[in-house]
Order: structure tokens, then sequence, then C-alpha cells
């Protein structure tokens, strides 16, 4: 069904030869399918707790199923060095009261999930739906990036380097990853607590130009500062002043300009979110309904699968 898409179920089992799909028929009658569905369910009722309830979590019906998931997706799969921590949007436009809107995504209004991908491949090592103050993130007086980052990676083992944007990074962030024996590099905002003046207030003339800043206190905590078309200022806790080049193109013309190592770095490792959502998107199952939980379901289903092939591809690919 997330290959052939029709506009509604039934039409799978329809005797118009231009709807009708012979190995769906074969494989489940019509109506024991849609009974099935109808009364699907992935929690206990009976033991649920009450909105009012301090402990109340909105994801309380995909809890086990979630925790599930997310043993296996790590159990099965040792993550490349390199992972991104970004948020996916589960497009879902009825009111709840955890749907955010974010106007600068393909997906603007939906359920938020928190997710750690590998930049190649995309997989998805781990991940936790955004509930606001009633999730279940531990909160910390650094920030809820922080809180989001620190969750996601607490089982991944030493030596990976993972790659955020200026929502999560932080100075007390990437002291805290380097002492876990994690790598991070993350565009910063220059107003951040703990950032040197002299930094904030870095001028670059010329397209390509850059300057690196090191920590004393923190010989592996570095700030670089690169002008593209603006400054760009990028926080890391494991990266070399090393420079390279990068391809331009301006007005039709291609050329190459300078840049630090660890931006062009980032640039390429960013987009395993990304890179999920789009595989996840190719042959997404998802329907129509008025029960909002199943369009988490939905997005859970389609990233297991998503990984499931991602592990079969790397195996027959070595």
């Amino acid at each position: 069904m997330g290959i052939a898409k029709l506009p509604r179920i039934k039409d799978y089992w329809s005797s118009n030869p231009m709807l009708g799909n012979d190995k769906v028929k074969r494989t489940m009658a019509r109506d024991r399918f849609v009974d099935i569905y109808r009364f699907f369910h992935i929690s206990d009722r009976e033991n649920g707790v009450s909105p009012n309830d301090p402990s109340f979590y909105m994801m309380r019906k995909l809890d086990p199923f979630m925790s599930c998931l997310r043993s296996n997706f790590q159990m099965h799969f040792e993550p490349y060095p390199h992972l991104s921590v970004d948020e996916a949007m589960v497009k879902y436009k009825s009111r709840l009261g955890i749907v955010q809107y974010m106007p600068n995504n393909p997906v603007k209004r939906g359920i938020k999930v928190w997710a750690l991908c590998t930049s190649f491949f995309g997989y998805v090592y781990n991940f936790e739906p955004y509930c606001g103050k009633r999730d279940k993130l531990p909160r910390s007086d650094n920030g809820l990036g922080y809180s989001v980052v620190t969750f996601l990676t607490k089982n991944l083992s030493k030596g990976h380097h993972i790659y955020i944007d200026r929502f999560y990074t932080s100075v007390v962030l990437m002291k805290d990853l380097l002492k876990s024996g994690i790598y991070a590099s993350g565009t910063v905002n220059t107003n951040r607590k703990f950032l040197p003046t002299n930094i904030k207030n870095v001028k670059l003339a010329d397209n390509g130009s850059s300057k690196c800043f090191q920590c004393i206190e923190e010989p592996n905590l570095t700030c670089t500062v690169w002008k593209d078309k603006k400054e760009i200022f990028l926080l890391s806790n494991g990266a070399k002043n090393e420079i390279t080049t990068v391809k331009r193109r301006i007005g039709g013309n291609v050329s190459y300009v300078t840049c630090p190592k660890v931006i062009a770095d980032y640039n390429k490792y960013m987009g395993g979110v990304d890179l999920a959502d789009q595989y996840r998107k190719y042959y997404d199952i998802s329907r129509k309904s008025r029960k909002w939980w199943i369009y988490m379901f939905w997005y859970l289903l389609d990233t297991t699968a998503n990984n499931a092939y991602i592990i079969y591809y790397i195996l027959k690919h070595p």
C-alpha cells in the first residue's frame, strides 16, 4: 500500500481493474482488514492514566512500542562514526496539544520528533517525540537543546562525532559530551552563555576568510568563524584547525573558496535526519484517520521498515 497509493483503502479490493490489487486481495479479505484496522490498538486502556494525573504522558499509548523499537534499533546496528541530531515532523493538521508549527520545514504542522540518525544512509538510531513539559526528557538548567542531545546520545559509544544546529549547541553541552567521550560540532548563536565577547564581535572582510579560537581551559574546545555570505560561527570539541576548499557557483560560474575543514565536515554530515525523512516518505503508508496516535504509529512503522532495509543493504554490500 505504500508502493501503490490509492484514494481509499477499500479500492485495493475493487473489482475495477484500474484500482484492484491482486496481491492485496490474495493476502487478506477486505472485511477482515477493515475490522482489524477499525479495532487496532497497541495499549492497555484499562491501565490508562487520566490527563489530570501529574504522571500523564501524551505518548502513553505508544510508549511500550517505542521502547521496543529503540532497543532493537540500537541492538542490531553499530552506527557509523558520524551522526546528526535534528527534528523530524510527523504530518498532522488537526487540533492537538502537542502539534508544532515550523514554517521553514517542508512539513509545517505536525508532531515533532527528536532524532539521532547516521549521516550516511539516515539510519534512525534513537528518537523521542516532543510532548512539551510532560514528556520523558530529563530536564536540566542548561535548556531543552541540552536535554535532547544528552538523552539521544546516552547509549552511544565513545568516539562518535555528532553534528547539531544552533538550537542545541552550547559551551556546556560541548564540554559534557567530551567528558562522555563523544565529539560534537554545531553552529552556534553568538549570544550563547559563556561564549567570549571577542568571538561575538568578529567581523571578517573577505569571503573565504576565517578565524579559529581555542579555549585555554579546555584546549579541545574551539570556535571557528568563517565568512561565506555572512559570518558562520561553529563550536566544536574535537576538530583540528585545518583548511580545505569548497565549490561555489556564482552567476553560472564555478569557483573554489577556502573553508575550515570543520565547517566543510559539518555541511557534509549534518543531513542524517533529513535523509531518513526523505527515504521514509518514498513509500509511506500513512492514511487519514480520526486517531492522532495512528499517525505516530505509521511514522514508526515506516521508520522501522527503512532501518531494516538499510541493514539489509549494508549486509548485501559490505
